[in-house]
């Protein structure tokens, strides 16, 4: 996008090139015009550019350099384009409809030994044919991903925008959950925001935009977050596979849940991030034929790891990955087998909560 503007002369000037000899025999020569100015970039950003400014040099070496030759020439050429300046004002952030004057300045003591003088001036220009800028917003085309559960969801920016100048920040990007919030930047890729704007023709409608995590899949980290249902229909497996468990050695009387050890992970490199410990107190009797052990009374649990709050609030839990707690195994054997059970409950709590004190929080509700 560039155009080439005809010159307004500020004040009177001759035609672009005329000549006249003085009495004491000193030539001159009128270099003010005989130029164009040409207009390139976006409204507002433009840039000036001469064009032609020393197309007079020729003309003049052609009616006074006559009786030159060789080297002489090629240092009149020289003298007369060093004694001739130009200065462009404003030549840059240029708008449509803005006046630019070309100053043209003459230092004629380079001219002495060729008895010859320059006169220069000022030429004025109205800028126009600058293209419009154009204002995008560069966050209509992008989204933000997530990957992961909440608290330990990463977000990553997706961008199909055909804009690839520009360079989007998250001023967060881990550690994530729903309700927290993301400020993305953007920015041109290797200029500024001027030089951006020069080069591609394009403004931003904004730089910065917060968007709010939503949607996310959450690791469960207390009681309440489970369902009544849910909780039941894990205690009801529970009791199941324990009861099956110690077929071979015994069976279950009672089974009393007393209630549940919630355990969250301290911090993000800790896996499983969350247990949901059921803790029982059971009554069993393990009288068999070779070791009449008879009724026995202890401490039992077990818990589910990784268990997670859908978006659609349902919870998710792999029921068959059922784990069974640590526990004191030489409180009871029967025909050799160890029994798994805790002789009390602040036994089992060291086992299943105390030892782990460092890696997890927990709460409990057992009584």
């Amino acid at each position: 996008m560039k155009k080439n503007k005809t010159l307004i002369f500020a004040g009177i000037i001759a035609a672009s090139m005329c000549t006249s000899l003085t009495s004491c025999g000193t030539k001159k020569a009128d270099v003010s015009g005989g130029f164009e100015l040409s207009f390139s970039g976006y409204d507002g950003y433009g840039t000036a550019t001469l064009s032609d400014s020393y197309s007079w040099v020729d003309d003049v070496i052609q009616e006074y350099g006559e009786d030159l030759s060789g080297m002489e020439l090629i240092a009149f050429d020289a003298a007369l384009r060093s004694a001739v300046d130009y200065t462009i004002t404003p030549n840059e952030a240029i708008s449509n409809g803005d006046e630019i004057a070309v100053s043209v300045d003459v230092d004629n003591s380079l001219l002495e030994e060729y008895k010859i003088e320059l006169t220069g001036g000022t030429a004025t220009f109205i800028a126009d044919g600058l293209d419009e800028i154009e204002e995008i917003n560069p966050f209509d085309d992008i989204t933000i991903s997530y990957d992961d559960i909440a608290p330990r969801a990463n977000a990553t920016i997706d961008t199909h925008s055909f804009d690839k100048s520009l360079v989007y920040t998250l001023d967060k990007n881990k550690g994530l959950s729903n309700g927290d919030t993301i400020t993305v930047t953007v920015s041109p890729k290797s200029e500024t925001m001027e030089e951006y704007i020069q080069k591609y023709g394009k403004k931003l409608a904004e730089t910065e935009k917060t968007y709010t995590v939503e949607g996310l899949s959450t690791y469960a980290s207390a009681l309440d977050d489970i369902p009544q249902d849910t909780i039941d229909k894990m205690d009801k497996t529970f009791q199941e596979a324990y009861a099956a468990k110690i077929a071979d050695l015994g069976t279950i009387e009672k089974m009393e849940l007393l209630g549940n050890y919630v355990q969250t992970a301290k911090s993000s490199d800790i896996s499983p991030y969350n247990r949901f410990y059921f803790v029982y107190k059971v009554t069993a009797d393990f009288s068999a034929e070779d070791a009449a052990v008879g009724v026995q009374e202890y401490y039992w649990c077990a818990y589910y790891e990784n268990v997670i709050i859908m978006p659609d609030g349902t919870i998710s839990a792999d029921y068959e990955d059922l784990h069974m707690g640590s526990h004191n195994f030489d409180m009871l054997t029967v025909d050799v087998w160890y029994v798994e059970g805790c002789k009390d409950l602040e036994t089992l709590y060291h086992y299943n909560v105390t030892e782990r004190s460092g890696e997890y929080d927990c709460i409990s509700t057992v009584k």
